[in-house]
């Protein structure tokens, strides 16, 4: 509908119907009838999008990166307690609207939902938790309920909170959107007030994600870090989840027989790494494509994952990625990944050069990497998300 394309079409009519009704404007023109009804209009939370990356921020991100690639996007009010950063994409009759509050917890338990509420919006859509006073408009989107999988893996203030109000926010929420179908099965499972609320929007690769030609990746990340091949990427975290300590093992294991650097992005304190690992701390997004073209590996032994972009990240770059075969990795990655159901690390080491050495094996792993990361793109994802949105306001 027209509605959905043109808030300011829909401004006009209003302004125009006032008018007539005063009697200083004749009868409405018969196209605008289709602007009676007031247009789709979404608040979201994307303070995280001006932070250091994560999964919340990439998410952000990439939706709205979806929103500026789709004809219908709403009319979205884009919340922040800072100023919008000159990078993040702006869809079609978006706003941002910096909400000033030094406290985040007073900010997105009040400032927000009033100031959200008071622009008469139809949903507010955040991430995890919601406000009482979302009321009946709230949506969230809950990546994963790792905190109940394996309530250890987290410290006990932030399991402890996430295990109190997560329930809740399920109960109040309008909807709730997840990035893949193992989470919405594990959210189901752990918190059955949700049956029947939660839709599948999945992640997708950054928009900056491109493959780049082996020689000129290898020869770019020589340049950036003194990195040489053959090379190994981790993605360094301080989740215990992510499992980087058996990361480090299984580098170390396979070192022994097929020599390589080992190259660790992200920030973080390390513990006990093999002396053939270089620690490259943040790694801009410009160079995440180099990184993973030239890689002969990615290594991500994760426990748990609501989705696993740097998967399709890597298979998108034709890079190979050693990961358990269970779970959120198994459902995105699948037969493109050198699965694993050892928690041996000298079993990783000797599989994982099995598949290297192999060319059909490589050549396959890599092709279907790159056809599995091409099913997910952020304009589908908005495409979802905005058919979700709908369902929820009708």
């Amino acid at each position: 509908m027209h509605v959905l394309k043109s808030p300011k079409l829909f401004d006009e009519y209003c302004s125009l119907r006032d008018r007539q009704r005063s009697g200083h404007a004749r009868a409405l023109p018969t196209i605008l009838p289709n602007f009676c009804m007031k247009p789709l209009t979404v608040a979201l939370d994307v303070r995280l999008i001006s932070r250091a990356h994560t999964g919340d921020t990439s998410y952000w991100r990439g939706l709205l990166q979806g929103f500026c690639e789709i004809e219908d996007s709403p009319r979205l009010l884009l919340y922040s307690n800072a100023p919008q950063p000159e990078s993040v994409p702006m869809p079609s009759g978006a706003e941002w609207v910096h909400l000033p509050g030094e406290s985040d917890r007073i900010w997105s338990a009040k400032l927000f939902p009033e100031a959200a509420l008071s622009r008469g919006v139809d949903l507010i859509h955040t991430q995890y938790n919601l406000s009482p006073l979302y009321g009946k408009k709230g949506v969230t989107t809950i990546h994963d309920v790792s905190f109940f999988v394996n309530p250890a893996w987290y410290g006990f203030k932030d399991r402890t909170l996430l295990k109190l109000l997560i329930p809740r926010t399920v109960k109040q929420a309008r909807g709730i959107l997840t990035v893949s179908e193992t989470s919405r099965q594990e959210i189901e499972q752990f918190l059955p007030a949700a049956k029947g609320k939660v839709r599948v929007t999945p992640n997708a690769p950054a928009p900056f994600v491109q493959r780049l030609p082996k020689k000129e990746a290898q020869a770019r990340v020589r340049e950036e870090f003194g990195l040489t091949p053959p090379y190994v990427v981790v993605i360094n975290s301080a989740w215990a989840r992510k499992n980087v300590p058996f990361a480090l093992q299984v580098s170390r294991e396979l070192h022994k027989i097929w020599p390589h650097t080992l190259a660790i992005c992200g920030k973080g304190n390390l513990v006990d790494a093999p002396s053939h690992a270089k620690p490259l701390g943040y790694v801009e997004d410009s160079l995440m494509s180099a990184h993973y073209s030239g890689a002969d590996l990615l290594l991500l032994p994760s426990l748990h994952e609501g989705f696993g972009i740097p998967i399709v990240e890597a298979g998108l770059c034709h890079c190979p990625v050693a990961a358990f075969d269970r779970g959120a990795m198994k459902e995105v990655g699948g037969s493109a990944l050198i699965a694993q159901t050892s928690d041996h690390p000298e079993a990783w080491a000797k599989s994982i050069l099995a598949a290297l050495q192999d060319s059909g094996t490589l050549e396959r792993l890599q092709r279907e990497g790159a056809s599995r990361a091409a099913q997910y793109s952020w304009k589908r994802t908005a495409e979802l998300t905005l058919a979700a949105y709908r369902e929820w306001t009708q």
